[in-house]
């Protein structure tokens, strides 16, 4: 009977950590899968496979998710207005640039915090020798975003943004490789 309650804990526990869409919940879940899977294998007389799963799966890989989790929290987007050196904070509730309360919105309900950096560089300066996870460019009435083609966030936020409800703006979105010359 233990047994069957066991494997059946270990089941649910695997579905859940598969199917819940918070990163978070889903490590977790997965540690107390891996915990669950310790506890069957003493039942089956395996102390030291239960030993090396607890330690591994539950504690260390744990912490490993949590700690990798941790270094992709903030989100870091470039404001670009070349056309306007005195482009600051005010213009955020501009109708064209309205755009980016709404991916900052998208990115806090992800577990994501955004961070909005302003600048009037040129945008090839930007795109070629600074590291950020989404660059907004703005250039007369039309938007072009950049994001980088690795960054799974990104691909998300793509999708958010193709939806009906920014077809009033000339908007385009450009993937870009990464930056692989900047990691030093």
């Amino acid at each position: 009977m233990l047994e069957n309650i066991f494997l059946l804990l270990m089941l649910v526990l695997a579905l859940i950590t598969v199917q819940t869409s918070k990163i978070r919940r889903a490590i977790v879940y997965m540690g107390t899968f891996s915990l669950i899977s310790s506890f069957v294998y003493i039942y089956y007389g395996a102390p030291d496979v239960a030993m090396a799963e607890a330690v591994i799966g539950s504690a260390l890989a744990t912490i490993l998710f949590l700690v990798a989790l941790k270094k992709y929290k903030v989100f870091t987007i470039c404001v670009v207005h070349a056309e306007d050196k005195n482009f600051n904070d005010s213009y955020v509730g501009n109708s064209k640039i309205q755009i980016l309360n709404d991916i900052e919105d998208f990115l806090a309900e992800r577990e994501l915090e955004p961070q909005a950096v302003y600048t009037t560089e040129k945008i090839d300066n930007i795109l070629n020798a600074h590291n950020y996870d989404m660059v907004i460019n703005q250039k007369g009435d039309s938007i072009i975003i950049y994001g980088n083609l690795e960054n799974y966030q990104f691909e998300e936020l793509e999708n958010f943004l193709n939806s009906n409800r920014y077809n009033h703006l000339n908007l385009s979105i450009i993937r870009m490789r990464g930056y692989e010359d900047n990691d030093t």
